[in-house]
C-alpha cells in the first residue's frame, strides 16, 4: 500500500474502497485490540455515551458538567490542550442568547441608535428584549 498512499482520482478513489472493505471485516475494538498488540498509535472513535466513561478522557477532565442559569445541569466538553500555569475550565456557563450583544457593539463603536435599529429590524437579539 505504500506504493499507493500518494495516488489522485481514480487510483485514490479504488484505495479508499480498499481499505473501507478491508475495516468492514472486524469491529472498531477488533482492530484497536490489534493495533495495540502491535504498539500502532491507533484511537478509536468514540460516540457520545463512550467519551463519559473513556477513563482516559476522565483523567484529562474532558467532561465536566456545569449549571447553566436557562437550561440546568450540561454536559460541556474540555479544552483538549493542557498548561501546567493556565486554567483551561470555563468561568462559568455560556451567555444566554443575546446577553453580550449590546456591551459588544458598544465596544466596538456602534451607537445606542443603531443597536436599537439592528434589534428592530430582528438583525441582532438582545437578550431581555421581546422577539419579532
Amino acid at each position: 500500500w505504500i506504493e499507493k498512499h500518494l495516488v489522485m482520482g481514480e487510483e485514490a478513489e479504488n484505495l479508499r474502497r480498499e481499505i473501507a472493505a478491508l475495516f468492514r471485516t472486524k469491529t472498531r475494538d477488533e482492530w484497536a485490540a490489534a493495533a495495540k498488540k502491535l504498539d500502532i498509535c491507533i484511537t478509536p472513535v468514540l460516540d457520545i455515551s463512550e467519551v463519559e466513561t473513556d477513563p482516559h478522557l476522565q483523567a484529562r477532565k474532558m467532561v465536566y458538567e456545569q449549571v447553566h442559569p436557562v437550561c440546568g445541569r450540561i454536559k460541556e466538553i474540555g479544552v483538549p490542550l493542557k498548561f501546567s500555569a493556565t486554567r483551561t475550565e470555563p468561568c462559568g456557563p455560556s451567555p444566554a442568547l443575546g446577553e453580550d450583544t449590546k456591551s459588544i457593539l458598544e465596544e466596538i463603536g456602534y451607537a445606542r441608535e443603531e443597536i436599537e435599529a439592528l434589534s428592530k429590524e430582528g438583525i441582532i437579539i438582545i437578550s431581555g428584549e421581546d422577539h419579532p
